[in-house]
Order: C-alpha cells, then sequence, then structure tokens
C-alpha cells in the first residue's frame, strides 16, 4: 500500500526532478506535503472531487440557539462549506422507533433574515439554517428547539483527509492514487522551474476526469405543474 512518501516521489520522477532509484531530501518532501495538503483543500470546494456523502448525528441540545460545524465542534466533522450541505434533518428518538423526519431544503440567506422571530421556540425544529462560517460552520434551528431526545442528521461531501506526514498510508477510492500523483506533479512544476511534459498534463486531465466521473450523482427531476394534470411528451402539453 502506498505511502505519502510514494506519491511525493513519484510525483517529483514525472517533472524530472528526481532520477529512477532517488529519494526526495527533506525539503522536497516537506514542500510536496505541503502543497498537497493545500490541493485537497481546494478539492474540497468542488463536490466532484468528493467521493462520499457521509451522515453524521449529534444532540441537539434543548433551548441552544446555534450549534457549531467542524473539527471539535457540536457537529464533529471536518467543516463543509455550504455546497457541501447535502441535507439536514432530526431524529427523534423518544419513540419506540426512532425516526428520522426531514427538515426540507436549507433556508437561504434571504429566508432567514426574513424571519422576525428567530428566537421563537417549538418542541421540535421545522427548518434549519447553515452559515459556512469559519474556523467552524454554524448551524441554526428554526424554530429554536425545546425538545428532548432529538439528534440533527446532517449529510454532508465528506472530502479526502487531510495528510500529517509524508510516512501516512494513501488510503482513497480508485483513480484517486493516480490523480493525487499527476495533480501533485503539476502542482509543484512551477516550484521547480520544471515545463510540464504535453504527456504529464494529459495524464493529469484523464485523472481529474475520471475522478469526477465517478462522483457524478443521479439528479431527481420533479415536475410542478400549476394548472394539474401531467404533462404528454409527444404532444408537448399538459393534459
Amino acid at each position: 500500500m502506498a505511502t505519502l512518501s510514494d506519491v511525493i516521489t513519484d510525483a517529483l520522477l514525472d517533472l524530472g526532478v528526481l532520477a529512477e532509484g532517488e529519494t526526495p531530501t527533506g525539503a522536497q518532501s516537506t514542500q510536496g506535503l505541503r502543497r498537497l495538503v493545500r490541493f485537497l483543500k481546494l478539492c474540497r470546494t468542488e463536490n466532484l472531487y468528493i467521493p462520499l456523502i457521509a451522515r453524521a448525528t449529534a444532540t441537539i441540545t434543548p433551548s441552544q440557539a446555534s450549534f457549531s460545524v467542524g473539527t471539535g465542534g457540536n457537529i464533529n466533522i471536518v467543516r463543509p462549506g455550504l455546497q457541501q450541505v447535502e441535507k439536514v434533518n432530526y431524529l427523534d428518538n423518544s419513540l419506540a422507533t426512532p425516526l428520522e423526519l426531514p427538515l426540507g431544503p436549507l433556508l437561504t440567506e434571504a429566508e432567514y433574515e426574513a424571519i422576525p422571530l428567530k428566537t421563537q421556540t417549538n418542541s421540535r425544529p421545522i427548518r434549519a439554517y447553515y452559515s459556512p462560517t469559519y474556523p467552524t460552520g454554524t448551524l441554526i434551528p428554526w424554530p429554536i428547539s425545546t425538545g428532548a431526545s432529538l439528534l440533527w442528521v446532517f449529510y454532508y461531501h465528506a472530502a479526502l483527509a487531510d495528510f500529517a506526514a509524508i510516512s501516512d498510508t494513501i488510503t482513497v477510492p480508485d483513480g484517486y492514487e493516480q490523480f493525487l500523483v499527476k495533480s501533485l506533479a503539476m502542482e509543484l512544476a512551477p516550484s521547480f522551474q520544471r515545463e510540464t511534459s504535453p504527456e504529464l498534463q494529459r495524464q493529469a486531465a484523464e485523472a481529474r476526469r475520471m475522478v469526477t466521473r465517478s462522483n457524478q450523482r443521479a439528479v431527481e427531476l420533479n415536475f410542478d405543474f400549476n394548472g394539474g394534470g401531467r404533462y404528454d411528451i409527444k404532444s408537448d402539453t399538459v393534459v
């Protein structure tokens, strides 16, 4: 199984910085680690680079007005950006069989701003608003929930974890190791004053294409006809 050191070595080999059999210096390894972590943080902003929609749960503390979302927060996950939040539900644990209930689409900024009584309370939340504050995001229930035995159910695009050391093992889905090697080579080229070959550019583009294609998800389409009836595809009319 490959390590981060292997990824850095292969990227530098692709650039011609290393010859076959050579290993990176300490400074080269440190730079490779720093650039790869920076690249992965950039990838988190685009869902097509993210392989997994994860599910996390956390206690809805009664009467708590907001909840932090991020490492060490109330919802202890890697802080997602606004586009990385897929859905927020709540789970009622007071029932014999716990029931997960939807809260509908997240409130937009305009919708949340338009709520005149933001401190209104209710035994259960009806909607939720997420603000991608930093370093942790902020999840706000509306109304503020006073009920006990409730959990947040937070669905989000879970990006690849950061690497901490060059000895870290690379445990990634199929295709990602190639994607990381070729992308890191492209990222390192300016620092080492190397031109990227047409073949390296082709390989990097192909790896990126394969990864993003594997992460494409089906979208459910809904048609809402105000006048009722159903759509006839042959006549292009509502009947």
